[in-house]
């Protein structure tokens, strides 16, 4: 039995500032799927919402402090949520070891695959919010790394060969924020996408397999009950997920090229072969950067927040690729591209405020780059706030703190973590 506190922390996670995150809305997501069908069965599931809903909790009672002065009080509920979020957090984590030892017999069981990336995914989430727990997230995902090696060769074509519809939408979300943490220079960090991305074309954990799977999953699992306008709705934005997957690999392709070439090392592919895929990116979904200007607003319709949020991420890498070393760090085409990424930016936050949880790396980026003073004090105070919730904006620390420019970004990824990885 939950007590007051832990019921509420649950009960909130429909209204969490995840589910905004994540985009799809939450009667008939995964997330809706996870927390009604898996949590009711699996304690570790349960506590893991619960540790990451009281660290929401916690961020809405810290943010207040931005326009008041703490009382004792909120002092109090502060410290509280924490450590429930610790407690709960440190139960799931036995719980996870516990359905680990149960899928190392010899016939694995999709009801407990679906719990152990529900928990995988939720517990990696929860380091997002805090710089304690963010370290440990390399273990997570060496875990996941170790465990997806049975499916490597498999067939994505053989039903058995591949993951139950649940584990492949969430390690998808995971390979999401695999890449904000290799980004933000988190050990271990950007390994499991690259995997992913390593796997055979027909493997059933190739990362455009992964993609796909991830995209029908919902009929699925939900069964019978999933309405045509919720499949509708996902037809609809398919084309939207699509680039903003692009995007990720892309984010992927600059950041292991910029580490290579920092440290002196071989490199896959050119400068100039990075940046033709990146432009033939920006012709291919050209529709979708046009609408994003076009539209005044969302007008409810969740396609347009999808749009917003991969045309946000095509820009922003853009900008990404501008601190490369050897380039221009400011060519004729940046300004452009910033003032196209605020537009969406502006007009998106106008409308939903709580957007910047979602569109907080895009803005890191740009922070980077912008120069005229009223926007960078605008794009400065959406990073702030952001920052307040996040344990890692996606880019390394001592970029954020100003004790690194950005033409020597790439220099401030861990050296010896990074030359395991670009000869791995």
């Amino acid at each position: 039995m939950l007590n007051e506190q832990e019921s509420q922390a649950f009960m909130y996670v429909p209204e969490s500032l995840m589910v905004l995150r994540f985009g799809k809305p939450w009667q008939w997501s995964m997330l809706s799927y996870v927390h009604s069908r898996i949590a009711s069965r699996e304690a570790g599931v349960m506590r893991s919402f619960i540790a990451l809903a009281s660290m929401e909790l916690r961020f809405l009672e810290l943010l207040k402090f931005q326009e008041t002065t703490p009382t004792l009080e909120s002092l109090t509920r502060i410290r509280q949520l924490k450590d429930a979020a610790m407690n709960h957090l440190h139960l799931a984590l036995q719980d996870l070891s516990s359905i680990l030892d149960r899928l190392s017999g010899t016939q694995s069981q999709s009801d407990d695959i679906e719990a152990l990336f529900s928990m995988w995914f939720l517990i990696l989430h929860v380091g997002l919010y805090d710089p304690e727990i963010v370290n440990a997230s390399h273990v997570h995902l060496k875990g996941i790394r170790s465990f997806l090696q049975r499916y490597v060769n498999g067939d994505v074509a053989q039903k058995q060969d591949n993951l139950p519809p649940a584990a492949q939408q969430l390690l998808l979300f995971i390979a999401h924020n695999d890449v904000i943490l290799a980004l933000g220079n988190m050990n271990g960090g950007g390994h499991l996408s690259l995997d992913l991305l390593g796997a055979p074309e027909k493997s059933p954990i190739a990362y455009d397999q992964i993609f796909e799977q991830a995209r029908r999953c919902l009929p699925k699992v939900w069964g019978s009950d999933y309405p045509l306008e919720e499949l509708l709705d996902d037809v609809e934005n398919y084309r939207g997920l699509y680039f903003l997957t692009v995007c990720q690999k892309l984010k992927l392709g600059i950041w292991k090229f910029g580490v290579a070439k920092a440290q002196r090392k071989p490199v896959g592919e050119s400068q100039e072969e990075l940046w033709r895929r990146i432009e033939e990116t920006g012709e291919h979904f050209s529709d979708l950067l046009l609408l994003a200007k076009m539209v005044k607003s969302s007008n409810g319709r969740r396609v347009i927040w999808t749009i917003y949020h991969a045309c946000l991420d095509y820009y922003a890498l853009r900008v990404l690729y501008t601190c490369l070393d050897g380039g221009d760090p400011y060519p004729p085409w940046l300004e452009e591209s910033l003032a196209e990424l605020l537009a969406i930016a502006y007009k998106s936050m106008l409308e939903i405020p709580q957007q910047i949880y979602r569109y907080s790396w895009p803005l890191t980026v740009a922070l980077m780059k912008v120069r005229d003073p009223i926007h960078r004090d605008w794009v400065t105070a959406q990073v702030r706030k952001a920052g307040v919730l996040f344990s890692n904006l996606g880019l390394p620390p001592t970029l954020l703190s100003g004790t690194c420019a950005p033409e020597t970004i790439f220099l401030e990824y861990d050296q010896e973590e990074h030359t395991r990885l670009l000869v791995a």
